[in-house]
């Protein structure tokens, strides 16, 4: 068990729809500045997006506080742990998605591939089964790390995914799973795929981030780059 001293972070998101995106928001803000927590936190009509550092004991209080509304009940949280708060202000804004497009309306909670989790992903491939793994990152962050032998989009924002989606040339039925650093980008990734006629997607669920807490990380090589001042994890989730 971590020491509860130490400063813990987590990343969340949930695709679903708010009616009261504004309200939403002066909800997350009011519990944030409670609890004393720094990070950020987008509310748009699809759904939130966090990533929030703080005491242990503060960001459990925190956890139990938000998930007593119902849309947020079973929200996936991600952790690791650092000295430092990696984040210098709190920011806790209304956007119109809480991850941009550009393109088609996309509503990943109806159209998303099927989730893999982490332990299920690191058995399948120490049996050599047959996947693609695609990686649904920016170019940048891919070269801080990526899983052995993935497929690099080579994007420079996440916008222009769907681009790589119609262009991928692929077996309709190949076995697809997409990853991404806690699994936002995948609920979108993989159903922009599956809208361009890929009928056997998976998404790594928790993401990069949650493959590293619950396996031994054998299949990831390199760092995961994270968006704030620690730049990026190793495999045992410390800052590199």
């Amino acid at each position: 068990m971590e020491s509860r001293e130490k400063i813990a972070n987590i990343a969340f998101y949930r695709f679903v729809e708010i009616g009261d995106p504004t309200l939403v928001k002066d909800f997350f803000l009011q519990l944030c500045r409670f609890y004393d927590l720094k990070g950020t936190i987008l509310v748009a009509p699809e759904g939130i997006n966090g990533m929030l550092a703080g005491l242990q004991k503060q960001i459990d209080r925190f956890i139990e506080s938000f998930k007593k509304d119902d849309r947020f009940s079973d929200v996936l949280i991600k952790w690791s742990f650092s000295k430092d708060v990696p984040f210098k202000r709190l920011l806790v804004k209304v956007k119109k998605e809480i991850l941009t497009l550009r393109a088609a309306h996309i509503e990943p909670s109806i159209q998303k591939g099927e989730y893999i989790q982490a332990h299920d992903l690191q058995s399948r491939l120490e049996n050599g089964e047959e996947v693609v793994l695609i990686d649904v990152r920016n170019d940048f962050e891919v070269e801080y790390g990526t899983f052995k032998g993935a497929v690099n989009p080579k994007t420079k924002s996440f916008s222009e995914f769907s681009k790589f989606a119609k262009s991928l040339k692929l077996d309709k039925q190949k076995k697809i799973v997409t990853f991404c650093t806690g699994g936002i980008r995948c609920e979108k990734g993989s159903a922009l795929l599956k809208k361009e006629g890929f009928t056997n997607v998976s998404q790594l669920e928790g993401g990069i981030l949650e493959y590293l807490s619950k396996t031994p990380g054998t299949f990831f090589e390199g760092a995961c780059f994270v968006f704030d001042e620690r730049i990026a994890l190793d495999r045992n989730l410390k800052p590199i």
